[in-house]
Formats: structure tokens, C-alpha cells, sequence
């Protein structure tokens, strides 16, 4: 019957809706502390993860559509995140992008990573410290 599968549907799409607004409602907030050479994750006031200051960095990432030239990104990652904090819209400037980002890196005392995995741009201000049990960041290529 078609309209018990419009019901089941909108049933199901009402819920997933309501678990999303409860799950993803409340502001994530980062605090980084460059004393202590860590940073927090909190969603809302719930304290979501503690690491290392060499787990959380800024990214340049690239879009490529078939119709279009390569775009670029900045974005801020780290372990604890779900998803990474967009910090500017695309455009196909790199090179402005770059310095943003070495600025940005600069004055927030992180790292900051270019496009490809192995690059003269990257800006390492923080190693991994040899006692640290750093989990793998899942966002990372």
C-alpha cells in the first residue's frame, strides 16, 4: 500500500531527524592552550576529548569537479572532531590561501598542512612528544 510506505517514511525520516538535532544541535567548542601544549573538545559543556597540540592542525584541501578548476579550502582538524571546522569558502587562489594559512598557523601556535601529504609548505610547529599514545586521526588522507 502506498501510503503505509509514505507513513513508514516519513516516520523514519522524522526520527533520524530528531536524533540529528539532539546528536549535532549543540556548539562544538575548541580550546587550545598553548602553555600546556594541548587543546579541548567540548560539545556544549560536555568535555568530548583532550590531546596534544600535534594532533590538531589546519589544512589546505582541494575540490576538483569536471566542469571546474581545482578549488581550495581551509579547514581546522584534529582528533576529537567529527568533522573538520571550515574556516574559509573555496576559491581558486592557493597561493593566498597559503599565506592565510601560515598566518593563522603562526598566531595559533599549530601546524598547519598543504594540499598534498609531502609538501615544502607545511608548517610543523609541534612533533608528536615520544611518550604521547596519539590516536589516528580519522579525517586524515
Amino acid at each position: 500500500n502506498c501510503t503505509q510506505e509514505y507513513l513508514v517514511f516519513t516516520a523514519a525520516a522524522l526520527l533520524l531527524s530528531v536524533y540529528l538535532a539532539l546528536e549535532y544541535g549543540q556548539g562544538r567548542t575548541v580550546l587550545l592552550d598553548p602553555a600546556t601544549e594541548h587543546y579541548s573538545v567540548y560539545r556544549g559543556k560536555m568535555l568530548i576529548a583532550t590531546q596534544h597540540l600535534h594532533n590538531f592542525y589546519i589544512r589546505l584541501i582541494c575540490s576538483k569537479t569536471a566542469s571546474r578548476h581545482p578549488t581550495y579550502q581551509l579547514v581546522m582538524d584534529g582528533w576529537g572532531l567529527e568533522l573538520p571546522i571550515k574556516l574559509t569558502g573555496e576559491t581558486t587562489n592557493r597561493k593566498k590561501l597559503r599565506h592565510l594559512a601560515h598566518e593563522l598557523s603562526a598566531g595559533l601556535h599549530i601546524n598547519y598542512f598543504d594540499v598534498h601529504n609531502t609538501s615544502k609548505h607545511h608548517i610543523i610547529r609541534h612533533n608528536r612528544p615520544s611518550t604521547a599514545e596519539a590516536p589516528i586521526n580519522p579525517h586524515e588522507e
